[in-house]
């Protein structure tokens, strides 16, 4: 995503937010402030262009792809596995 906009050095910046990935919480962070910072050297807007495309992938990866694949290898519904993701972080915040 990051080739499309023209941002430079996307394969290097995309294989670090993939490796940081595996990080809870803060993977996704840690990998996304290289590609700000060289965002930076371009525009405010490619900024805001690099904050979005990571944040709508990360959330595609985390709610949706996730769920897939862990639901396929533990022989369940996808939607089975949200809905308990829900619930589990629900009853963590109760």
């Amino acid at each position: 995503m990051l080739w499309l906009f023209h941002i430079p050095y996307p394969l290097v910046l995309g294989m670090l937010i993939g490796a940081t990935n595996v990080i809870p919480y803060f993977g996704p962070i840690i990998g996304a402030v290289p590609a700000i910072f060289i965002a930076f050297t371009i525009s405010v807007k490619s900024v805001i262009i690099v904050l979005i495309t990571v944040a709508v992938l990360q959330f595609l990866e985390s709610n949706v792809l996730s769920p897939i694949i862990v639901g396929r290898s533990l022989h369940m519904h996808p939607v089975v596995i949200m809905l308990v993701l829900l619930a589990g972080g629900g009853s963590c915040l109760a």
